[in-house]
Order: C-alpha cells, then structure tokens, then sequence
C-alpha cells in the first residue's frame, strides 16, 4: 500500500513504498506539514503509552499493548494528544503527535489504516474531502489515505 499525500521531502527519503519524512495535507482550506515517520508495522503488538483529554479535558496518559490497528481507532473527537511506543532500546519514540488540535507527526502505518469514518469521528479537522475524491473513497468504510 502507497499512502497518497504529497510528499515535501527529497525523493532520496522514498524508497519502494517506504515513506518518512514530511508531507503536505490540506485541511479546512489551510495546508499543514505534517512529519511522518516509519516506526510501526500492522498487526504488529508494540507497547503503547497514549496521552488524551478526558471530558473535563485534563490530560490522560495510559499504556497498552496493542497492535497499531486498535490504538488509532475508536477516539472521542479531538481527544487524541500523543501516542508513544517503545522501542527495542526501552525508550519511548513518538508516533503520533498533535499540535494546537491538528496532527503534527504520525506513523505511516497509522495514515494506511484511518478510514473516512476514522477521521469523521476522531479527527474532523483532518478532513481532506478533495483527497477523498482523488483516491476514489465513496463511503465512511474507505481508507482515507490510501488509494481504493
């Protein structure tokens, strides 16, 4: 699977379908860089540490061992501040990283598994209906940046 955002980083950081770097998405007419990187494979269990905001919106950290496919998945809107995994050194790596509500860095393998509902309900001001039209996605069940 490619994931489809435009890439701003020189082609010598894309290697087969292997992406990290930085990327363009356009969201609510303003363009955001994000960082993405290329720490975690699906259906891999890693050890998790989330920060998110409770509804009182009091930051929350909790760890769990999971697999990437359940941890990006299923959040309240805009609740999602962090998400960290440990790497095979005992040291925490960032994976996923919000700044003022909007993403700031995520993991490809996250990008390959967000459907449009993923984003609809998580994530709204993510949505990047034009990226939507390119990639042919016609329902909430698509993915929402990889092509269908």
């Amino acid at each position: 699977m490619s994931v489809i955002i435009q890439s701003t980083t020189p082609a010598a950081l894309r290697i087969g379908n292997v992406f990290y770097g930085s990327a363009l998405l356009k969201c609510k007419n303003k363009t955001l860089k994000i960082n993405v990187s290329n720490h975690l494979e699906q259906g891999t269990k890693y050890e998790f540490r989330t920060a998110y905001k409770c509804k009182a919106g009091f930051i929350n950290m909790a760890d769990s061992v999971t697999t990437p496919e359940d941890i990006i998945t299923g959040w309240r809107k805009n609740s999602l501040v962090a998400i960290q995994v440990k790497n095979e050194h005992g040291t925490w790596r960032n994976v996923f990283t919000t700044k003022a509500g909007k993403w700031h860095s995520i993991d490809k393998a996250f990008l390959e598994i967000l459907t449009v509902a993923n984003i609809h309900s998580s994530f709204p001001d993510m949505a990047d209906y034009k990226l939507w039209e390119s990639i042919n996605a016609t329902s909430w069940a698509d993915k929402a940046f990889v092509q269908n």
